[in-house]
């Protein structure tokens, strides 16, 4: 049985590989430069990125931060906790080429449960901190502020609850086999063909970001949202190979990191816009005070959206990297 189940993963790695080395002989963005066969990550190195210790070393700082967040809840705790998952949540979909199908999905479907139980906990955060700033200047924010503060309370407590009673041992047979997997692809694989893997994973990453941001409607925020999504799984990935990246310095990974700012402002107005008409219609505010939130809402929106969209083209300089190819032989 475990040797017909080590058969399918090295057929499945033979084929993903097969179908990584053709992407990289084709034209196209795919994280490869078009039509010449090179990828970009480091050079050919004496040895692979040992991916299965990064991993070892992230799900450490992941449980790290989860018994954190359940011994002394704050929001510092939580923003931690959120990090550390999406970071091995980046990890485990670059490790999925060397894995058995299935394995990276259900990492996936259940790191996002427990990325889900802080959802509403920190849209509340986020929306305090914006209107805190509001109130000076904008009289009716008072009331929402102190709405926004009965909101968070509930949420903090609800989010409590359910990070203390987060489990981890399947989890952790998961990441534990995830691990066995891909070191043992690594200790038989090239480390071109393990380089290879990796700029494919990265690039397809980077071309969903691509693809989202091209088919961005200026008039319908969701479409920018779509883009920080998929940008951001992009982000991480070049984080976890900053090592292994050598024009990924600090000044690309702040840059990085700006560029998912832009879309995230807009994206936290969009929730807080959601937010503001619950409040108004439980309070059942007039329409001069509802004509005054649209207006000031819709007024930081459009400026959200220009000040993007005058940047936004800055995604295509993030990859390729000019000057990084290197050969891939097989």
């Amino acid at each position: 049985m475990a040797s017909r189940r080590h058969s399918s993963t090295e057929s499945e790695f033979e084929i993903r590989l097969r179908k990584a080395a053709r992407a990289s002989r084709a034209t196209g963005p795919q994280g490869f430069l078009p039509g010449n066969g090179h990828v970009l990550l480091v050079p050919p190195a004496p040895a692979p990125p040992k991916l299965d210790v990064a991993l070892k070393r992230q799900y450490r700082r992941y449980r790290k931060n989860l018994r954190r967040c359940q011994e002394h809840f704050s929001e510092t705790a939580v923003h931690d906790f959120r990090v550390e998952t999406r970071r091995l949540l980046s990890l485990v979909r670059l490790l999925d080429p060397f894995l058995t199908t299935g394995l990276a999905a259900r990492i996936e479907v259940r790191l996002k449960r427990h990325l889900d139980l802080f959802g509403d906990l920190r849209d509340a955060q986020v929306q305090l901190r914006i209107v805190g700033r509001m109130r000076r200047a904008f009289s009716p924010a008072a009331g929402f502020y102190d709405w926004l503060r009965k909101q968070e309370k509930r949420h903090g407590q609800s989010a409590a609850r359910g990070v203390r009673r987060l489990k981890t041992r399947r989890l952790r047979a998961w990441i534990t086999d995830c691990r066995r997997q891909a070191a043992r692809q690594r200790e038989k694989s090239s480390p071109n063909a393990v380089a290879l893997l990796l700029a494919y994973g990265v690039g397809r990453a980077f071309e969903r970001a691509r693809r989202c941001q091209s088919q961005i409607d200026p008039g319908l925020p969701k479409t920018i949202h779509r883009t920080r999504v998929a940008f951001k799984s992009f982000r991480y990935m070049v984080e976890m190979l900053a090592d292994f990246l050598p024009w990924a310095d600090a000044r690309v990974l702040a840059r990085l990191r700006r560029y998912q700012t832009l879309m995230g402002d807009i994206q936290d107005n969009e929730v807080l816009m959601a937010a503001a008409a619950r409040y108004l219609r439980k309070c059942k505010a007039g329409p001069a005070a509802t004509d005054a939130f649209q207006r000031e809402f819709l007024r930081r929106r459009q400026a959200l959206i220009q000040r993007y969209l005058r940047q936004a083209d800055q995604l295509r300089r993030f990859w390729p990297p000019p000057g990084f190819a290197v050969k891939a032989v097989l």
